[in-house]
């Protein structure tokens, strides 16, 4: 690996593209191109290739599966928040800055705060502690 790609771990960039693994039923494993909604900027984590190839073997007692590799494509792993997965990115579809946006959750409605509520109230304590069941 150069140095060159060294350089670009931790720093954030932008893509509009991710690579998503695919397998079909006779076996076949690729690694596709996928073009998001709309861009994304998160940290760099890591540098790989993804394998593609084929599933073999594994139809009975005495046979063990193996997967025969046909080729590789190079990639950088990106980490859009630190709290989730990093994703394969093509190399060249990566833009220097941006600025990485947290996930989005949705609000809780007020029946599931009331589950919370009464959840809690029945767990067991001692001295104010919770106590194991």
């Amino acid at each position: 690996m150069s140095k060159k790609k060294y350089q670009l771990m931790g720093k954030v960039y932008t893509t509009d593209r991710v690579y998503i693994r695919t397998e079909s039923r006779d076996g076949v494993i690729e690694w596709k191109e996928h073009t998001l909604k709309a861009p994304r900027a998160g940290w760099i984590t890591r540098y790989s290739h993804l394998k593609n190839g084929l599933h073999k073997g594994g139809y009975g007692y005495d046979s063990c599966p193996y997967f025969e590799q046909t080729n590789s494509t190079p990639c950088i792993w990106i980490t859009f928040w630190p709290t989730l997965n990093p994703c394969p990115v093509p190399i060249a579809t990566i833009t220097e800055g941006g600025n990485p946006h947290p996930p989005i959750q949705p609000p809780m409605t007020e029946q599931q705060k009331q589950m919370l509520r009464d959840d809690i109230k029945h767990q067991p304590r001692k001295n104010g502690r919770f106590t194991k069941l």
